[in-house]
């Protein structure tokens, strides 16, 4: 088993990332929100890593903080999710939110996520309710938060990544939704908001 990662950052495209460790590539399949956080090409980069071995692949997916790796196992581990859905869960949610989320039971906020469904979402809160702790935000989550209420910017941002948007311009897109719109309270909407920009560019 590949726990981690260390080397320099090859490659990045939407969903995944090549690291060259010591001249062999490794690819991993990444969150948007493990994705946002890469450096510029050719800088080092450490990711914690969980590999799915099957007959007929090795995959390795890669994740930015242990709280981020921890959320993917949990979910893997619940029926009729599999790392694609794990993936896309914390693509639009950091794991922060995630937790918060579960702990509140709140099934509507699960539904956001693509490929999530009402009866899915009231099983990952039914089997994830006592085996996932409310993780502390981050200082990068705090610092957003005081940009904006509850983080949905940067929950946004990375819903428009998943959707294979890149960064810069999903950035772009989310400030342009708040700048020129009465401040939305939740993610969905500021996902649509954003778009608008999107489609126009």
């Amino acid at each position: 088993m590949i726990a981690f990662l260390r080397g320099k950052l090859a490659a990045e495209s939407s969903g995944r990332v090549v690291i060259d460790v010591n001249g062999v590539g490794y690819q991993l399949q990444v969150s948007a929100n493990t994705l946002s956080s890469m450096p510029k090409l050719g800088e080092e980069v450490f990711l914690y890593t969980y590999m799915i071995v099957r007959e007929d692949s090795i995959q390795l997916y890669g994740f930015k903080t242990e709280n981020e790796l921890s959320i993917f196992t949990a979910i893997l581990n619940v029926s009729g999710v599999g790392p694609k859905g794990a993936l896309a869960v914390l693509s639009v949610y950091r794991p922060e939110s995630i937790s918060e989320i579960i702990s509140n039971e709140d099934a509507a906020a699960l539904t956001k996520v693509p490929g999530i469904g009402k009866k899915t979402a009231q099983r990952l809160i039914l089997e994830l309710k006592d085996k996932i702790n409310i993780f502390p935000a981050s200082a990068a989550a705090v610092e957003t938060s005081k940009e904006y209420p509850g983080s949905i910017q940067q929950d946004a941002e990375f819903a428009l990544v998943a959707l294979g948007y890149n960064q810069s311009e999903s950035t772009a897109a989310v400030k342009k939704a708040l700048t020129n719109h009465k401040p939305p309270s939740d993610v969905s909407t500021l996902v649509k908001l954003s778009l608008k920009y999107l489609i126009k560019e």
